[in-house]
């Protein structure tokens, strides 16, 4: 196991599947104790938009709904039906940027 899974399993006590391990792998180990704020956020976006986009939507609308930025996306062959997603990050951590690509899928 490379120190990318091993530093995200250390926090789990059941086995990481190998698929999920490969993932992990890929993405570089973070410690968000030793920096700003700001410098987590830009750290988290650039690791989020770092790979391709996700598919093309239709129609894409941002907007504000209580005072929290949202997006509604409408692929091509919508046929009606809505999936909510809420992201973690504790109010701190993450985007309709950051999650845009899970989004789409």
């Amino acid at each position: 196991m490379g120190a990318g899974a091993l530093a995200m399993a250390a926090s789990y006590s059941a086995p990481v599947h190998p698929d999920v391990e490969k993932v992990l792998d890929a993405r570089p180990a973070r410690d968000f104790s030793t920096v700003t704020v700001a410098e987590a956020r830009a750290a988290h976006l650039a690791g989020a938009t770092a790979g391709p986009p996700g598919p093309p939507m239709a129609h894409m609308v941002d907007a504000e709904l209580a005072g929290v930025p949202v997006r509604r996306y409408e692929p091509a062959d919508f046929t009606g039906g809505t999936v909510v997603y809420f992201h973690g990050g504790g109010w701190v951590l993450g985007s309709l940027e950051t999650h845009d690509r899970q989004c789409r899928h």
